[in-house]
Parts: C-alpha cells; structure tokens; sequence
C-alpha cells in the first residue's frame, strides 16, 4: 500500500475582502456560477482561485473559522463529518464553504473540534475554478503537468482507494520543499476504453512505456493546498 503523508486530505480557508465607498460587491459574495469567468485582456489572475503555497484563493492557511465566517457569512459556511482519510472509517468534523456548488472549498483541521489550524484545504467538483500559479488547474493534463515539472512525475495506479495519486515530481519545479507548505494534486482519467495496465496499487513513471501513451487522457482533478510538515 502506499501510505499518505499525515495531512492527508484538504480543504479551504478565507480572507475578509469590504466592499468599497462606491457599492463594489465583495468578491467573496458573487454568484459562484459566474466565478470562472475569463477577465478582459490584460487584467491579472482572479484572487478568489488563485492557489499558491501560502493561500487556497481567499483563504490563508493560517485562517480560522471565525476568518471564514467573516469572509463568506454563515449561510456559505458549514460543518460536516467526513471521513479523515479515502482508506479511513475515522470520521473528522470538516468545513465546506459553498457546498455542492462548483467553487466548493473544503477544509479539514489538525484541530478539528477547535476549527484553529488548518490541516489542509481542497476543490474537487468538476470543472471547478481554481489554478495555481504555475497554471495547474482542473483538466490540466498530465502531459502538461510533466512539461510544468520538468521531470518525470511517479503516481499511483487508478481503481483503487488512493488511486491517481501524485507521488513523487523526481526534483521537478513541483516538488514538495521541505519545511515549507506544498499544493497536491490527484488525478483522473478520461477514457472509455480499458487501461489495465495502468490500474491497481502500483507506482508508476511517466517515463514508462505503459503510461506515455495516456498521458493525454490523465488529468488533474483535484487540487489541495497543505501547511509545512
């Protein structure tokens, strides 16, 4: 089996943005249906799903629960048991800012009766709008991901409870730094026919002549943000 580092899953977590003098609407309270949408020519990246190694789009990783309720109001912000870990019958009190929609945030906390400190924060729906700094984003293929490294990347076969698994960048531009918060990403595959080859609990290489020929059919679904080990 392959065994997760200690932070595990993930999820989001807020800072608070005031509408200005002339009745802006805060960002943090636009319809999420409209979140994605791409800014006119020139205009830099969109803030609010932005991911980088110190915040998840809005939400540092430093902020806690009255952080998010200040940024999104109590009617985004909820509570619910989840299941710590894919392999896991633990169940944890997670934080879901705008659940079920397609910008949904979670969080899971190393404290999770005290909501102070956050142990990972993730965006997992389909099509959801964020991106890192690199250019990582939902549908990234894992292809694309290599080019971005600069290395060869190793993952875990699919079908399976930790299936899709980024394990290793080789010392790639995407590799973990030790001492300092890291961005993750699991993976999935798009593909109607059988790919075998490529299943069960085993590590593979991009390298690998079994994987070359589906790395345009891999792709990053999920993408999670982690403090400092």
């Amino acid at each position: 089996m392959i065994k997760l580092p200690a932070t595990g899953l993930a999820l989001l977590s807020l800072v608070l943005v005031h509408c200005t003098s002339s009745g802006q609407q805060d960002p943090a309270t636009k319809d999420s249906t409209t979140a994605s949408t791409p800014g006119k020519t020139g205009e830099g990246p969109d803030a609010r799903y932005t991911v980088t190694e110190h915040s998840f789009g809005l939400v540092p990783l430093d902020a806690t629960y009255e952080t998010l309720l200040r940024t999104y109001g109590k009617e985004r912000v909820t509570d619910e048991n989840m299941y710590r870990a894919p392999d896991s019958d633990e169940m944890v009190m997670k934080t879901i800012i705008n659940k079920g929609k397609r910008d949904e945030i979670v969080i899971q906390w190393d404290d999770s009766s005290f909501h102070q400190k956050i142990l990972a924060v993730e965006a997992g729906q389909e099509n959801h709008p964020f991106k890192t700094s690199d250019g990582v984003h939902y549908g990234t293929t894992l292809a694309e991901l290599v080019t971005i490294n600069g290395a060869s990347i190793s993952f875990s076969g699919f079908g399976w409870d930790f299936g899709g698994l980024l394990t290793d960048f080789h010392g790639g531009k995407l590799a973990y730094k030790e001492g300092l918060p890291h961005i993750s990403y699991d993976l999935g595959i798009n593909l109607t026919q059988q790919y075998d080859e490529i299943m069960g609990d085993q590590i593979i290489d991009t390298d690998m002549p079994k994987a070359k020929k589906y790395l345009e059919h891999i792709v990053v679904k999920q993408i999670s943000l982690m403090p400092a080990l």
